[in-house]
């Protein structure tokens, strides 16, 4: 479920076979710490949320089974909380200069 989700932000296949290859590749990591926070679609977003919602999602009981998944659960809500707050900022930031540029 969590490499699920990666491939899901990642905009790749979200089948098994699709996420083996995603995280074999060489350049995973970087993937993942170079990724474009503030323009992930809505309509992935709300796939991402479909599964970040459940209950069995939780970055605590995932670390228990393994705390590299743990880690990857913990970068997919990140960007889903970032990309919720991100909204709510972005309107607000273009106020401020906006009132900057009359001021």
């Amino acid at each position: 479920m969590v490499l699920e989700a990666v491939c899901i932000l990642l905009s790749e296949k979200s089948d098994w076979d699709s996420a083996k290859k995603v995280m074999m590749e060489m350049g995973f990591l970087d993937r993942l710490k170079s990724y474009d926070r503030n323009s992930i679609p809505e309509p992935v977003l709300k796939k991402l949320r479909v599964l970040t919602n459940k209950p069995e999602f939780d970055p605590d009981d995932i670390g228990k089974k393994s705390m590299a998944c743990k880690s990857l659960s913990m970068w997919c809500k990140a960007m889903d909380n970032y990309s919720k707050i991100a909204k709510e900022v972005e309107p607000k930031k273009r106020k401020v200069a906006e009132m900057s540029a009359k001021l």
